[in-house]
């Protein structure tokens, strides 16, 4: 279970083949090349990406279709304060949207060449997931507000 102030790895379970066993056997050859995607994995709680980037669609909070990308929190000045509306925003990924893509921090630094990170004392996740902060949980974060 996942706590506000937790640090956790995002990660994207890949798309696998549809299964359906019902029918003649060319139906079964069409579902078996029809990969089985439900629109991408649930992100499970608020979170600030700290590490990697990930692009999910927030059409289940804002109604908007286009997909967002999100990435890794690269600056702050000493004393300012997060502004998951504000300058932040492309730092936050929202609990009940659908992450599409995911990319850890490994594999963002074998592309880029360099590693950009407030936090280094976080070593890469061993699934090279993208290294978050759990910020709201449950009723608290964005979706628990418009269930309420």
């Amino acid at each position: 279970e996942l706590l506000p102030g937790d640090i956790m790895s995002l990660t994207r379970v890949k798309p696998h083949f549809a299964k359906d066993t019902k029918g003649d056997e060319s139906k079964k050859k069409a579902a078996l090349k029809k990969l089985e995607d439900d629109g991408g994995d649930v992100i499970p709680a608020d979170l600030l990406l700290l590490r990697g980037s990930t692009v999910v669609n927030e059409a289940s909070l804002t109604g908007e279709s286009v997909p967002q990308m999100k990435e890794g929190l690269t600056e702050m000045e000493e004393g300012e304060h997060l502004s998951m509306k504000g300058k932040n925003k492309m730092s936050v990924a929202y609990a009940g949207t659908k992450m599409l893509q995911c990319k850890g921090s490994a594999e963002l630094e074998a592309q880029t060449g360099s590693t950009k990170s407030l936090i280094p004392g976080i070593p890469n996740p061993p699934d090279d997931g993208c290294v978050c902060f759990v910020l709201r949980t449950g009723f608290s974060s964005a979706q628990g507000k418009l269930v309420r």
